[in-house]
């Protein structure tokens, strides 16, 4: 017997009548911006999305797996937003009367409230899969293809919007935004120290980051420049950054590549520091301990009146020690001045270097 199965024909190009549609509603906005996802970055659209943008001039802002899009210096591109975005970037979106999202799913973390931004503002919805858009947030024009090919076809079209005050308006509130988090002589600031690491990498440095707080650190205060953000967004998979750099590492040997780990997260894949060193992959690993699954313990905090249940780790290893069982040089630093120092000595050894920052429990993720 027989069956009809059908192939699934993926639509590269987009539809030409919502691509004349899209390109409508970008004139007619006001107040419009793009929202990058990490569609964008499988695409490889890198090239195509700065050419929308600088052509347009259209504010960029992106979800946290659109990390990297942009450099974060480009005068279009405003950060992160989400519930661990930057405030300025959250503002953005809600004042925006056109919301152009590409490759971007619309996670809860991302935007909290979807139906209320769709009520004030259009939305243009491009992805490679039907499925996703409208799933979270309903989408006025859907575009369906490759989020590479589409961008370039409105890259060719598009012309200039009249939004210079909306523009201004946005990079003000980028330029007044304090960053928190300063450097502290009992505990190591994690989100000032990772400020200070990023300065001092080259700019087509890889960084991997476990799910937790150390995500958030490092999403929103690591300046990306030509490197790759490499995390495990929407699974949360604890563990994730020690193997994942030591993949890219392997594939991309002459680039620094950096693993930027928790407490929790480093013990759940710990064991690969075998293969760092039968591989001699000279890895750089920074664990932030502060002895807390830190992401769940703040939503206790929030949400069970601080009632702790499961997420002090009083029992961590002593992971200089650790590491140097396997070989590998290690040090520890108590403070934001011990972290930088060692940070120095960590980029410029020519073997792995494990750096275990002492962090205060109580430091929030933003």
């Amino acid at each position: 017997e027989k069956a009809d199965i059908p192939g699934y024909k993926p639509k590269t190009a987009g539809h030409p009548v919502q691509l004349k549609r899209a390109l409508e509603a970008i004139g007619e906005a006001r107040r419009p911006i793009i929202c990058c996802g990490g569609g964008v970055v499988l695409a490889g659209a890198r090239e195509e999305m700065t050419a929308f943008a600088e052509k347009s001039g259209i504010p960029i802002v992106s979800t946290m797996m659109g990390i990297g899009v942009m450099p974060m210096g480009s005068p279009v591109y405003l950060g992160m937003i989400g519930r661990y975005g930057r405030s300025y970037a959250n503002r953005a979106i809600g004042e925006a009367d056109l919301i152009i999202l590409c490759g971007a799913r619309v996670g809860d973390r991302a935007i909290a409230l979807p139906n209320q931004i769709a009520e004030q503002a259009r939305t243009i919805h491009i992805d490679i899969d039907p499925a996703e858009i409208g799933k979270n947030m309903r989408a006025d024009i859907p575009i369906v293809g490759d989020v590479k090919q589409v961008l370039a076809a409105l890259a060719e079209k598009v012309q200039p919007v009249g939004c210079q005050d909306w523009v201004e308006r946005v990079l003000r509130y980028k330029r007044e935004f304090v960053p928190r988090g300063q450097d502290r002589e009992d505990f190591v600031e994690p989100r000032s120290f990772i400020r200070k690491l990023s300065a001092m990498m080259e700019e087509d440095a890889i960084l991997t980051a476990d799910p937790g707080q150390g995500q958030i650190w490092a999403a929103i205060n690591f300046t990306q420049r030509e490197g790759r953000f490499l995390t495990s967004g929407g699974l949360g998979t604890m563990g994730y950054a020690l193997p994942a750099a030591l993949g890219a590492k392997l594939a991309k040997p002459r680039r620094q590549v950096l693993a930027v780990c928790g407490d929790g997260a480093f013990q759940m894949s710990l064991c690969e520091l075998a293969t760092v060193v039968a591989s001699h992959a000279p890895l750089k690993i920074v664990v932030f301990d502060n002895r807390r699954l830190g992401m769940v313990r703040e939503y206790q905090n929030s949400h069970y009146a601080r009632r702790h249940i499961a997420t002090h780790m009083d029992g961590n290893p002593d992971f200089v020690a650790l590491c140097q069982a396997y070989g590998i040089p290690a040090a520890l630093a108590k403070n934001n001045r011990e972290a930088e120092r060692l940070a120095q000595e960590m980029l410029q050894s020519p073997r792995p270097y494990v750096l275990v920052c002492r962090v205060d429990p109580e430091t929030p993720s933003v």
